[in-house]
Order: structure tokens, then sequence, then C-alpha cells
């Protein structure tokens, strides 16, 4: 009879986070949505829920408890790659190996035919623990039967378990607590209201009035606990990174004659990708010089591509700007690659005037020559003081402009005047004067917009006010932000001076220093 395992890895984001941290262990620990005060507590460690931090407060009510607490984020990716990890240690003990894509951190194993290798299947489990204990995951592990009977044992068990048949692991599943399953709070709440406290009683429930009266996660549980059939174990075995190195002896001096061997090595490495049926996102590759030092770099095409010319030009744009100091020893290469898309998904892909792949290969050829960083724009936050409202973020490729509704007459705006029309409105908002005349109110074209500098400049307000240099035409508009801003508290105007223009400045209420935050345009 097949035998399936079933391993958890409790708060697996915490436990990641553990790893990434190491310094913070001794200390309350805690993942949440973001780092900020609104931030959402997700997971705590043990020394964190005994200062009384719970899970689904705010970082401030959380901080407020425990001023020692640590917190940090743990993204998709972070925790994709840790599955990748756990994978890569999970298949020194089982060549069958498949995550459980609802709970990361839980993986199914075919445990058959260990008992012969071992002296029991408890043996090989302990030994299986030892290996992710040793890469720093402390994990539970149940052997059983099947997938749902095996993840409620490894969710539920301190200690190894191993089930000796099916009715005992059907029993031990139906007895065990509804709470034991990641259901959203209402649901549970309302399972609890209707009696429902053991997973055999949810499972009591008809299907019918499972799927009308709850929503499509709870009845996915539903669906996986009650499934009749248990598949096999659909085993994933991550490829390993196909990299290309070439080695120089004696080394060469200058870039330019590694160009043609980084170009060999490139046609090699496309090979294997289209092989695979795939498309480089990314291209890694790296100089080894004769002093030890190393030059690695990166570039991204406009859009995965398979294309030798434009993944050439980036890497030879990039390798252009490198400088060594030494002779060079070995070059290295390799590749992030994605899926290629079926042709008929490209059918659906919505077609514009505009040449999009066009502006976003010549994105790529600008970060190639001068960095990542190079193309940027604009993101606004959810800040308090306005120099902390937009983020400046790398962009990919160009967009295409959206039609605002209602605004701009007839032929509507792009984003840059419906931006534009937003900034005037906030003017307004705040008393900029508007021209008086209903013939200049009919015929007026222009919008002005608030441009703000890069760094404010304090300057003599109080001369300036005093000599009738700069006039108040509006204000004061009051902007204060909270502790974790350094409570900061100004009050803002706008300034007219001799020659019409209009100055965006404030007064800092603590100490009276003033500042120009912007100007009018």
């Amino acid at each position: 009879m097949r035998r399936t395992a079933c391993i958890n890895i409790p708060s697996f984001a915490l436990q990641l986070l553990s790893l990434r941290e190491p310094l913070w262990r001794d200390y309350p620990l805690a993942v949440v949505t973001e780092e900020k005060p609104s931030g959402i507590v997700l997971e705590i460690n043990r020394k964190a829920k005994e200062s009384g931090v719970k899970t689904g407060m705010r970082f401030s009510a959380a901080l407020a408890l425990a001023a020692d607490l640590h917190a940090g984020t743990v993204s998709t990716g972070e925790i994709n790659d840790g599955v990748q990890k756990t994978l890569g240690i999970l298949l020194g003990y089982s060549p069958e190996i498949e995550p459980f894509e609802l709970c990361p951190g839980v993986f199914w194993v075919n445990a058959s035919g260990f008992e012969r290798l071992h002296s029991g299947l408890s043996s090989w489990a302990e030994e299986l623990l030892n290996g992710l204990k040793s890469s720093g995951f402390m994990a539970r592990i149940s052997v059983g039967f099947s997938r749902f009977g095996s993840f409620v044992a490894a969710k539920r068990a301190r200690c190894p378990l191993i089930f000796k048949d099916p009715e005992e692991e059907i029993r031990f599943s139906r007895y065990t607590p509804l709470t034991l399953l990641p259901m959203p709070p209402k649901a549970s709440n309302q399972l609890q209201d209707l009696g429902i406290k053991t997973i055999g009683a949810f499972l009591d429930l008809p299907a019918v009035g499972v799927r009308k009266r709850f929503r499509e996660d709870v009845c996915r549980w539903y669906e996986f606990a009650s499934e009749k059939v248990d598949y096999p174990i659909q085993p994933r075995i991550p490829r390993e990174d196909f990299v290309l190195t070439r080695k120089f002896q004696p080394e060469i001096v200058s870039i330019k004659p590694v160009l043609l061997h980084f170009r060999r090595l490139l046609d090699h490495l496309l090979t294997d990708v289209m092989k695979h049926n795939e498309l480089v996102h990314t291209l890694s590759f790296a100089l080894f010089l004769e002093d030890g030092g190393e030059v690695r770099e990166q570039v991204s095409p406009s859009r995965p591509t398979v294309r030798p010319d434009t993944l050439f030009r980036l890497m030879e744009l990039r390798l252009q700007a490198v400088k060594i100091g030494s002779n060079i020893a070995k070059i290295e290469i390799s590749a992030g690659r994605v899926t290629v898309k079926g042709s008929q998904e490209l059918l659906f892909n919505d077609r514009r005037a505009r040449d999009l792949a066009a502006g976003a290969e010549a994105f790529a050829l600008i970060r190639a020559e001068f960095g990542n960083d190079a193309v940027q724009h604009a993101e606004m936050r959810e800040e308090h003081l306005p120099e902390k409202r937009v983020e400046w973020v790398n962009s990919i490729g160009p967009s295409v402009a959206r039609v605002a509704s209602a605004v701009g007459g007839a032929t509507g705006q792009t984003d840059g005047a419906h931006a534009n029309a937003a900034g005037r409105r906030a003017i307004g908002r705040q008393g900029t004067p508007r021209r008086a005349d209903s013939q200049a109110d009919a015929t007026a074209t222009r919008q002005l917009v608030r441009r703000m500098y890069l760094s404010c400049t304090e300057i003599e307000m109080s001369a300036d006010i005093k000599r009738h240099r700069l006039q108040n035409i509006a204000g004061p508009v009051r902007y204060e932000s909270g502790w974790w801003d350094g409570e900061a508290s100004r009050d803002y105007y706008y300034l007219k001076d001799g020659t019409g223009s209009v100055h965006w400045a404030y007064k800092n209420l603590k100490n009276g220093a003033w500042s120009f935050q912007g100007f009018v345009s």
C-alpha cells in the first residue's frame, strides 16, 4: 500500500525572516504586511506572543505591547525561493516531492519503501527532520495513506506520527478541531455558530449547501477534505541553473576580446533555453579577475526573448562601462527564464497603435548603458508630508495613456493632463486665487500645477515679508504627521513675489523656520 508523508514547516514566512535576519531570533519577532504603523501582523514567534502580540493587529499596536519587537516583510518571491530551497533539501530523502500550493511550507513526500532502507519509517522521518533542522527549518512530519489525512496529522502532531492503517488516519482527522484548517475568520465563526467544531462534522455537511452558503476558499477545503480518490503525488523536480563558464590561459587584458567569447557562450545558452521552450527575461554575467576580484552585471530585455542580437547588444553596452583593474581569468553567463506562452493566448493580447515593444526596447538599451536605475517614474504613496507622497520606482517600459472620463472635454485627457488637473484642483482647495473676469474664465486653458523641489530651501521669510517682496495670497493650511515621522507640524502658504510668480512655502511650527517647498506653474 502506498505511504504518503506530509512535512509541515509551521510559520514558514516567519522562519524565512529568521533565517534572513539571524540576529533577531532572540527578540520578539513578527512578519507584517508592510513596515509601517498601519501594517498588519501576520505571524509571530513565542516571545512576541508572551508579550501580548496577536496576529491580525496593527504594527503600531504590537509595538506598544512589545517595545523591542522586530518585524519585517516577506515577499512572495522570497517564499517561492524558500519553497525551492526546501524542495532541494527534501529531494535527498525521496525522489517524489510535491509542494502544497494552498499552504506554503507544506510538502507531500512519497514514503513508500523507505522502511526497507531504514529500521522503520520513524527512523526515516527523524533523519528527514534532522536534515531540515541543519538547514535552519523546524518542521513536523506524519506518515499516512492519503493527502488530507497526512496533512491534518502534520499540522497537529508535535512529534513524528506514523499511522498503522487508513482507518486510524481517518479517525484521527475526523476528530481534529476545525480551527486547524486555515479558513477565513468570518467563515470559521459561521461554522462555530452552526455547531460545527470538528473536521468530521464539517465533512458531514451536504456538498450543495456548502457551495451555496460559503465562499470559494471554504469550498476548496471541503472538496480537498472529502476527496474520494487520492491522486498519486505529482513530483516537482527543480532544474539546476544552466551556467556556462570559460577560463583564459594566459589571462585577457581588456574587455573587447572577451566579447567574442561571451557571444559564443550566449549562443550555447540560448540553445538550452529554446530546448526547454523558454524565454530569457534576465541575463547575468560575470568577470573573474586575476587578482581575485570579480565583476557581476545583469541586464534585462524589454520583454522575454531568445534573440541573440538583442541580448548581446545589451550585454555589450553594459560591458563597455565596466572598468577592470586586473587581467580577466574567467567569464560566466547564466539566464533567468520564463515559460513561453501558447500561441492561442497571444490572440487575446491588446494591440495598440503605439509600438510599446519598441519603447520598452529603448528603455532596456538606456538601462544597459547607464544602469538599472536610469529610467524611473513616480508613484503616489499614502503619506502625510508632501515630500514623502512620491516615490521613484524603476520603469520596465512605456505605457499607453488612459483617457480620463468627464475631464477635459469631449476628447478626454491623457494621464499627464489628468495629473495636471488633479494638481490644479488640489491648489484650488487650498485657496489659490482664480481669475475673476468671466471672459478670462471662459477662454483660459492654462492648468496650474504645484511643482515640488527635490529638497526644501530655508529662507529668511520675516525680512522678505516686511519689505513687501512676498505677499501671502492663500494660507495657512496645516500639515501634521505622527510620531513615526518625527511629529512634524507645518503651516503652508502660497506667496506671490514682485514678478508674479507664486511660491509654495511652509513655516515649521516647532522652530519657526520658513522653507520653500516648491512653486506654482
